[in-house]
C-alpha cells in the first residue's frame, strides 16, 4: 500500500448541489478523505438545480450546468459530456467516482475519451426497481462495461445488481452508507427537543412521528396519513412531521384535509437542520416502497430514534427488527400500522430501542469507518499503476 503521504486526485460526480442522500454522502466522503491527506477531492455536479448549501468547503468544485432535456436516446446533454471532458483535462483525477442517478451514463461516455482514468460507480438504490424495461437493462449493461468497479450500499442491493445485470462479482463490493456522527452529539438533547417543539408549535407532551425524504410516490408518505386518522388511542393525537419537498407536497396537504388530520401534519420542506428536528421526535417512520440503504434511517438511529419501516432493500441491514425498531413486510400496510401503534403506546420500549439504534448506527455506519473502506478500495484500484491522462 502506498505511503499515507501519497496524494491522489478523486473526482466525485454528483447529480446536483442539493441536500439529498447521494449528494450529502459524496460531500461527506470527499471531506473525510481530504482530511486524511492521501486524496485531493473535487466534486462535480451535472445539473444546477438544487440547494447550493451542500457543504463543499475545502474541496475543488466544478459545475457543468446541464439541462434535463432528452437530447439523445440516452437522455444526455452533449454539452455536459464536453464540459466534463474539460474538467477531466484540468483536474486530472486518478479516479472518477460516480454517485448514483444520472452520473453513470456521463461517467461511462466520458471514459471513452479518457480511458486511462479508472471509474467507480456507487449503486445507491435497488436496480430492479428503476431499470424496468429490457432496453434499459441492456443500455445499463453497456454503460457498466466502462466501469472498473461498483460499490453497492447494501448487501441486498448488491445481490440485486449482480442478478439484474449479470455483473461480474469480482468487480462489485459492498460498502455501507455512512453518516458524519458529529451533528448527533448535542450536549443537551432535551433542551434541543424543547426548543424545536416550541418553534414548530408542537405540544411538549405530544407523540411526534417524523420522516425525512423526497415527497415522491416511492417514499410512500401517503400511507401514513390514513393511519393518523384512525381512532386508536395510541395514534389518536400523534403529530406527523415530514421533512423534504417534492411533487406530492400538494396532494399530501389535500389528502390530510380530506382525512381531517391537517392540523396534525407539519410539512417543513427541505431543511439543513435535520439532526435538530430528529431530536424533537419520538419515532421515525419510513414507509418507502423501494430503498438502497437510506442515510436518513441511519441519522434517525444516531439521534436515538427507533424506526418503523417496510422491510425493503437494505432497510433491514440498518434496522434490527425487534431490537432497534419494527419492520413490516413490503406493502403490508396493516402490519406497518400495527407496528406503529405498538411503539406509539410503549414509551419504555421506544427508549430502549432508541438506545440500541444509537449504538448500532454509531458502530456500523460512522463515516470515519466507511471512509476507511473507500480508502482501501481506491488504493487497491490505483495499485495497478493507472494514473491521470
Amino acid at each position: 500500500m502506498p505511503a499515507a503521504t501519497t496524494s491522489y486526485r478523486i473526482l466525485h460526480l454528483i447529480h446536483s448541489p442539493q441536500r439529498r442522500g447521494a449528494e450529502v454522502f459524496a460531500a461527506q466522503l470527499a471531506t473525510r478523505l481530504e482530511a486524511e491527506g492521501r486524496f485531493q477531492n473535487g466534486v462535480c455536479s451535472l445539473y444546477p438545480q438544487g440547494d447550493a448549501s451542500l457543504p463543499l468547503d475545502g474541496l475543488a468544485v466544478f459545475k457543468l450546468n446541464g439541462g434535463r432535456g432528452m437530447t439523445s436516446r440516452l437522455g444526455m446533454d452533449p454539452r455536459v459530456v464536453s464540459r466534463l471532458s474539460g474538467v477531466l483535462r484540468r483536474f486530472r483525477p486518478h479516479v472518477v467516482m460516480a454517485h448514483g442517478s444520472d452520473t453513470l451514463k456521463y461517467a461511462a461516455v466520458a471514459r471513452l475519451f479518457h480511458h486511462r482514468i479508472p471509474t467507480i460507480y456507487r449503486n445507491i438504490g435497488l436496480a430492479s426497481s428503476w431499470a424496468t424495461s429490457p432496453m434499459k437493462v441492456r443500455l445499463n449493461r453497456l454503460l457498466l462495461s466502462q466501469v472498473n468497479a461498483v460499490v453497492s450500499v447494501s448487501r441486498f442491493t448488491m445481490e440485486d445488481f449482480i442478478r439484474l445485470y449479470r455483473f461480474p462479482t469480482e468487480r462489485i463490493t459492498f460498502i455501507p452508507n455512512g453518516v458524519d456522527v458529529a451533528p448527533f452529539t448535542a450536549a443537551d438533547p432535551a433542551a434541543v427537543r424543547r426548543q424545536v417543539r416550541l418553534e414548530l408549535g408542537i405540544n411538549p407532551q405530544a407523540l411526534v412521528l417524523i420522516s425525512v425524504g423526497n415527497l415522491s410516490a416511492e417514499k410512500g408518505h401517503s400511507d401514513i396519513l390514513p393511519m393518523l386518522a384512525q381512532t386508536q388511542p395510541n395514534l389518536g393525537g400523534a403529530q406527523l412531521v415530514l421533512v423534504g419537498d417534492g411533487p406530492l407536497r400538494g396532494p399530501l396537504e389535500q389528502r390530510a384535509g380530506e382525512l381531517g388530520v391537517a392540523q396534525r401534519l407539519r410539512l417543513l420542506g427541505r431543511r439543513d437542520d435535520v439532526p435538530r428536528l430528529l431530536a424533537a421526535a419520538d419515532l421515525f417512520v419510513l414507509p418507502s416502497r423501494t430503498e438502497g440503504m437510506p442515510a436518513v434511517l441511519i441519522e434517525a438511529g444516531l439521534a436515538g430514534l427507533p424506526a418503523v419501516a417496510f422491510d425493503v432493500g437494505g432497510v433491514g441491514e440498518v434496522v434490527a427488527d425487534g431490537v432497534t425498531g419494527l419492520l413490516a413486510p413490503p406493502g403490508d400496510r396493516a402490519g406497518f400500522q400495527q407496528a406503529l401503534a405498538a411503539l406509539a403506546g410503549d414509551p419504555r420500549r421506544r427508549a430502549a430501542m432508541g438506545q440500541a439504534a444509537r449504538k448500532r448506527c454509531g458502530e456500523l455506519f460512522d463515516m470515519r469507518k466507511v471512509a476507511e473502506a473507500y480508502d482501501d478500495l481506491l488504493v487497491g484500484l490505483l495499485s495497478s499503476g493507472r494514473g491521470p491522462v
